[in-house]
């Protein structure tokens, strides 16, 4: 993004200042069943003690339940923010060590996956977590996190583990893999140039 980053709202920017020092694992997005934040959650009860931090950004149905379910664990490394503008979002990302993605497992899938966020998530230059079962997977193809089956919450927090335990730089050139994968594969000028190609082929 050009520019100066819009600064995040002041509760952000606290929330994050408390947590200097520590590993932020974020996910920024709807709070939906599809999203596999349950199993992120269970990861976290699995890595409760490593000086590791879960931010979870974002508003949908699944929102209350997550609360009540980090709460009942007496998950204190666990923490909430709203929905934030767009315009937040890339001083957002900047402030995740790692970045979450999850799935349920669905034979939809079997014909892909396509997601926005993951797009943000690489052109933010995040190292990624990617716990999914489908036909492609972007982040094992542009080598900038670590993928795990879904449903599995030991092998997430496995994956979690392995990544944060890795020296900043390393980490830093996972997230330069995948925005130089976004800049290359995932730009709507390449898209609409693929897509229009597609549209030329014989039938």
């Amino acid at each position: 993004m050009a520019g100066r980053l819009a600064p995040l709202p002041a509760p952000a920017a606290a929330l994050f200042e408390r947590l200097r020092g520590q590993i932020v694992v974020g996910y920024a997005g709807s709070h939906g069943a599809a999203n596999a934040l349950d199993n992120l959650l269970a990861a976290a009860v699995r890595l409760r003690g490593h000086p590791l931090a879960f931010v979870l950004a974002g508003a949908g149905p699944a929102r209350e339940a997550l609360r009540r379910q980090a709460a009942e664990a007496g998950l204190d490394n666990v923490h909430f923010l709203p929905a934030l503008e767009r315009r937040y979002m890339p001083a957002l990302l900047a402030r995740f060590d790692l970045a979450y993605l999850g799935w349920q497992r669905q034979p939809l899938y079997r014909y892909g996956i396509s997601p926005n966020k993951l797009g943000d998530y690489m052109m933010a230059a995040r190292p990624i977590v990617h716990a999914v079962d489908a036909a492609n997977d972007p982040v094992a193809e542009a080598g900038c996190g670590l993928s795990t089956p879904p449903d599995d919450p030991a092998a997430l927090a496995d994956a979690i583990a392995r990544l944060a335990a890795l020296p900043a730089a390393e980490r830093a050139a996972l997230g330069a893999r995948g925005a130089a994968y976004a800049r290359e594969r995932l730009d709507y000028r390449i898209l609409a140039h693929r897509f229009l190609a597609a549209c030329a082929a014989p039938a």
